[in-house]
């Protein structure tokens, strides 16, 4: 294919592109340069479901390929061919799971490629595999960018990948938030005190590490609630402790939600209690919605939140003192407003849509073919 009538053509390889954050992050900025490229999208399991988040207005094409795992030659072989025949102007890989098409264009040089890491499965938050580590430090060599969303990542990169300076490119997550409500925060201590949090459902996330800590608040303040909204493979353990904690009438599990917008305008409290964490979308969300955050120190949450609210984010491994923040919030409106605000303002300057778009339509512009 290659560029038509000056429009790149660039091709997007996941393991998936079911729902998820890089997925739908991509899916964004796919409607947001409508016009300006072509694309065409491999999902190495079949799963196209988050395609349907993609304007009218966008070139796209998905790719279907037939293979087998665990035939690593033969499965270069087709990539390589693969990328032949589509002829991209850039190939641009997602995470671990895309890892053979970075091998098999290191190998067989065919186009220009930018690597994208997000971050770790739950089977490397105690950390890296080895193997993994080694793969990454070979076979990103020949890449022309590796694009990180965490300071967190972009150390690991340069120190145990070996990624040079001038090929590592750190854009952090953002979020158009002229297009979030700001929390109308309540004025007394007497109502509701609604403790949220937006994710995935998957075992890293940590649900229950949350739970613990509200079923502790919710025995001394009845008026808190807590919302979980989304979805994933540990609901039915998530819904289990609800049950064993009588918890029924004070936590909601909304499930997937396609725009959290309005839900996160009625929160009162941001809670992220996951083991492992790049650059949480979410988080970033919640400030655009000027919320408070309470959360475990992993990944770039520390460096996210405004200088006001960084001592609300505390050791993982430290549940007493996650509580008592979480506690101290719960009591104090006035102290919860604050925090919201300079996190509403934090998001405005650091993490606005359109700095991250500019960062991307550079990327995209100077390091495929014609660059």
């Amino acid at each position: 294919m290659g560029t038509e009538g000056g429009k790149k053509h660039l091709l997007h390889v996941f393991a998936t592109f079911g729902i998820g954050g890089p997925q739908i992050q991509t899916c964004r900025l796919l409607n947001h340069f409508a016009g300006a490229y072509s694309h065409s999208i491999i999902a190495m399991d079949g799963n196209v479901e988050a395609g349907a988040r993609i304007s009218r207005d966008v070139e796209v094409n998905f790719v279907s390929l037939s293979f087998r795992k665990q035939r690593t030659f033969r499965n270069l072989v087709l990539f390589r061919r693969t990328l032949r025949r589509i002829n991209p102007d850039l190939l641009l890989t997602y995470n671990w799971g895309a890892i053979e098409w970075a091998m098999a264009n290191y190998l067989f040089p065919a186009c220009p490629h930018v690597h994208f890491e997000r971050g770790f499965g739950p089977d490397e938050v105690a950390g890296q595999k080895a193997r993994r580590a080694l793969m990454r430090r070979v076979f990103l060599q020949r890449a022309c960018k590796v694009v990180v969303p965490s300071l967190v990542l972009e150390r690991i990169a340069v120190e145990s990948w070996k990624v040079p300076a001038a090929r590592l490119q750190y854009i952090p997550n953002s979020v158009n938030c002229s297009t979030y409500k700001v929390k109308c925060h309540k004025s007394d201590h007497d109502g509701e005190v609604i403790l949220g949090t937006v994710t995935s459902l998957r075992q890293e996330k940590n649900i229950p590490r949350m739970m613990r800590a509200f079923a502790r608040l919710a025995g001394t303040n009845g008026n808190a609630r807590l919302w979980i909204v989304g979805e994933g493979p540990e609901r039915a353990e998530i819904e289990t402790l609800i049950a064993a904690y009588k918890l029924n009438n004070m936590v909601r599990m909304w499930g997937y939600v396609e725009n959290p917008r309005e839900l996160l305008a009625q929160m009162d409290i941001f809670v992220v209690s996951s083991d492992t964490e790049q650059m949480p979308n979410a988080v970033v969300e919640a400030m655009a919605a000027g919320l408070p955050v309470v959360g475990t120190d992993v990944g770039d949450v520390r460096h996210v939140v405004a200088a006001l609210n960084k001592e609300y984010v505390v050791d993982k491994d430290n549940e007493p003192l996650l509580y008592d923040k979480i506690a101290v919030l719960a009591s104090q409106p006035a102290l919860r407003k604050a925090l919201g605000e300079a996190n509403r303002q934090r998001c405005r300057e650091h993490y606005d849509w359109e700095g991250m778009a500019q960062s991307y339509r550079l990327l995209y512009e100077t390091t495929g073919r014609g660059g």
